[in-house]
């Protein structure tokens, strides 16, 4: 923006055009988050990487790094600096980075409001969530529901594995399966928390 050429979403936050260097302007609807954090388009991803990469970021985009700029500058390093906080946000949560994944992947929005029972129109897997959700309902001691914890989160490893596989594997219609079913088991792990002594 600075120098007038056009945004390379492909720089490491700064213009590398010689001689500008200015900080890039960076939104989620220019860049993809996986990219912009420097991690491979997966599901499976290094959380401890992620989390270097994300302090790295936000040291190279430190407010003070800009107070000597102009105006302008100052709010592209903001503007860059939110949206690196916004990326680490959808890729640290196992939920919303399938749901990223599926959108930049194959174009599916399977989480927005109303969609995800038309989506998710498995008789199997409501069965499966209500039958789930009786048993914490009716679980009361506190090594019973540990137990319980232990097999739902189970489940979500599995899921993780097969929604990994399945995305990377380019099976649109497996992987959304999948998502919704990780939704749902996510959610079932909420139930049962809440249900534990504070």
């Amino acid at each position: 923006w600075k120098c007038g050429s056009e945004l390379d979403t492909t720089s490491d936050y700064f213009c590398n055009i010689s001689k500008c260097g200015a900080v890039q302007s960076y939104k989620l609807t220019d860049v993809n988050a996986f990219q912009l954090l420097g991690m491979e388009q997966k599901y499976s991803i290094d959380m401890n990487t992620l989390d270097v990469q994300y302090k790295n970021a936000q040291k190279l985009l430190h407010p003070d790094k800009f107070s000597a700029k102009d105006i302008l500058e100052r709010n592209a390093s903001a503007e860059t600096s939110s949206t690196v906080n916004q990326a680490y946000q959808i890729l640290k949560s196992p939920i919303n980075r399938a749901e990223y994944l599926l959108k930049v992947q194959f174009g599916v929005e399977v989480f927005d409001e109303g969609k995800i029972l038309s989506v998710a129109d498995s008789s199997a897997l409501m069965m499966e969530v209500f039958e789930v959700r009786e048993r914490i309902d009716e679980t009361e001691s506190l090594a019973d529901l540990m137990l319980l914890l232990s097999n739902v989160r189970e489940d979500i490893a599995q899921i993780e594995g097969a929604f990994a596989s399945s995305s990377e594997g380019g099976h649109k219609d497996r992987a959304v399966r999948y998502a919704i079913r990780l939704k749902y088991f996510n959610k079932m792990v909420e139930e049962i928390e809440a249900k534990l002594p504070k």
